[in-house]
């Protein structure tokens, strides 16, 4: 591929990116409900999590389209990241049957133990039902974030 072509999709990747999370922050902000996950959310997310990681522990957001109940997570943990996965925290979404779930890696499971991670997927798992995939993903974040923010 030309460089720049290259350069110009990357420059447009950006753009979309603080677009999209520009425009959910603005509806946000009057209480326009954000419903549904498409093509553009994942611009979203990736801006939620520039915003929340920090640079110890990092923070994946992994879109599934199996049911979380019937797949092994920390398959999907392990196998995503590859390496520095007992540091790492990754975010499950399946957004067609409304279900979040979240695996902690083995290193900060001192911080975020099962009571914990139970007690944030609970503060989610409302906007998931109710479609708001943004605004739940987000909640979770802030709340990850704070506790490793003690380490």
């Amino acid at each position: 591929m030309n460089n720049l072509k290259l350069k110009y999709l990357v420059t447009k990747s950006k753009f979309q990116q603080v677009f999209y999370y520009s425009s959910f922050r603005f509806y946000s902000l009057f209480g326009k409900k954000y419903y549904g996950y498409n093509k553009y959310s994942g611009l979203v997310l990736m801006s939620f999590l520039k915003k929340h990681n920090d640079s110890k522990n990092t923070l994946s957001i992994s879109v599934v389209d199996k049911n979380l109940n019937q797949v092994n997570l920390e398959e999907l943990h392990n196998y995503g990241l590859r390496a520095n996965y007992n540091d790492h925290i990754t975010l499950f979404l399946n957004p067609l049957k409304h279900q979040f779930k979240i695996f902690v890696g083995r290193n900060l499971k001192s911080l975020i133990n099962k009571k914990t991670s139970l007690k944030i997927s609970g503060d989610v798992q409302p906007y998931i039902n109710k479609g708001e995939f943004l605004v739940g993903i987000e909640i979770a974040l802030i709340n990850i974030s704070k506790k490793l923010k003690k380490l």
